[in-house]
């Protein structure tokens, strides 16, 4: 290891610096040179400008229908996590959606088209182009991004201040037309399946009402509670009558002979009440009561028939709700993007930034000129301290300098 005097060390720096002054015109000229190019070339370049709009975060299309639907009957069933107005809310995240109508190729063409950008960034010019590239240039100048505060900007930069601005605005209220068109479709396609399918509840409600007037009309069946208890009411009255001639007629028994009159009209009374009753038990006797063994069978059908038609009612019920908010969706036309600042054309420009590119020009020509210096310092001295491997050096470069010239 080697290892060098502090005060060797200090003479070459200042040996290096005493050859760096023999340069000095060199090196100031180079500064200068480079510096007023770079000059020329800041102030050549064109001017940009940035605009941007500032859009609200979006919110559920369907707040305002749900807070009038709380008081109507079903509200939670019709507000539930598959239906229409749940779906609008918390289910699509309209912060991606936005993002993804302001990327989309469409609206990239509807601003090309609109602002003749063809012509603006020179592709005209050119004999043939493909429309990829002009997409690609056109992103460049464009930009959106949602800030922490929750709302997006947008922003657009061009060369005019003007076509900026214009370029911004004219985006967002793209962005709320598209988004418009497409929850329009979005609504009419549910508005139109929730219109077939309530057609159908209709058919099978109406057929479900039809099907208890026919079980009412054939069986005669106004009102099964009040007929039951009618039923009930006149078989305890003829077991009561039919209790009371029993005894009656043992009485005469006891009383009477066999062959008496009495006895035998009391009998034939007797049996003319058990036959009442035991029909009362099996049949119809009149319209408005109810055999004994018939009621369950009755009553259940009824239950059920009552049943289906309560559940075909909460669906027909659900289903209107939901219909009616289609309709509403369908037809409203209120704005979806609300513009917090609107883009104005922007006074100061974002590009070229002349301080910088003459600041970075101006250090990188005085390192330039320095590391040149040095190159040409270190061949010099190369060729006094040994002119032999100089001397190779420059056949080796004639030789290669030759056959450069011979392949050319």
């Amino acid at each position: 290891m080697i290892v060098r005097n502090p005060k060797e060390a200090r003479l070459d720096v200042l040996a290096y610096l005493l050859v760096l002054t023999g340069w000095k015109r060199f090196l100031i000229l180079n500064t200068v040179l480079w510096t007023a190019a770079a000059v020329s070339i800041a102030y050549l370049l064109p001017k940009k400008y940035e605009a941007h709009t500032v859009l609200m975060p979006p919110k559920s299309s369907s707040e305002g229908l749900s807070k009038i639907m709380k008081g109507m009957p079903l509200a939670k069933l019709a507000t539930g996590s598959g239906s229409l107005l749940s779906a609008q809310g918390g289910g699509e995240n309209l912060e991606n959606l936005y993002l993804a109508i302001l990327g989309s190729r469409m609206l990239d063409h509807e601003v090309i088209d609109s602002f003749k950008l063809a012509h603006v960034y020179k592709f005209d010019r050119k004999k043939t182009y493909y429309i990829e590239d002009l997409e690609k240039e056109f992103r460049k100048h464009i930009g959106f991004e949602v800030a922490d505060e929750g709302t997006f900007v947008l922003k657009a930069e061009d060369e005019s201040p003007q076509r900026a601005a214009g370029i911004a605005n004219f985006m967002a209220a793209r962005l709320d037309a598209i988004y418009k068109r497409l929850s329009v479709e979005t609504e009419h396609n549910q508005r139109v399946f929730l219109e077939q399918r309530l057609a159908l509840i209709k058919t099978d409600l109406d057929s479900a009402e039809n099907r208890i007037v026919e079980f009412q009309k054939r069986n005669h069946m106004m009102d099964i509670d009040e007929q039951s208890k009618a039923t009930i009411e006149a078989g305890t009255t003829m077991e009561a009558k039919y209790l009371a001639a029993e005894l009656n007629l043992d009485i005469d028994r006891r009383v009477f002979s066999p062959d008496n009159p009495k006895i035998k009209e009391a009998e034939m009374e007797l049996a003319e009440l058990r036959r009442q009753r035991d029909s009362l038990l099996r049949e119809r006797k009149s319209e408005l009561l109810i055999p004994y063994k018939m009621a369950p069978d009755l009553g259940l059908q009824l239950l059920r028939l009552k049943r289906n038609l309560k559940i075909q009612e909460t669906l027909f019920e659900m289903m209107m709700s939901q219909y009616e908010t289609a309709k509403f969706e369908e037809a409203k036309n209120t704005p979806t993007v609300q513009v917090l600042d609107v883009a104005v054309p922007p006074q100061k420009r974002v590009s070229p930034k002349r301080m910088k590119i003459v600041a970075a020009c101006f250090c990188l020509s005085i390192f330039a000129g320095i590391a040149c210096v040095s190159v040409i310092e270190y061949f010099r001295r190369f060729r006094e301290e040994r002119p032999e491997d100089f001397a190779k050096l420059r056949q080796i470069r004639m030789g290669l300098w030759g056959w450069s010239r011979r392949t050319t």
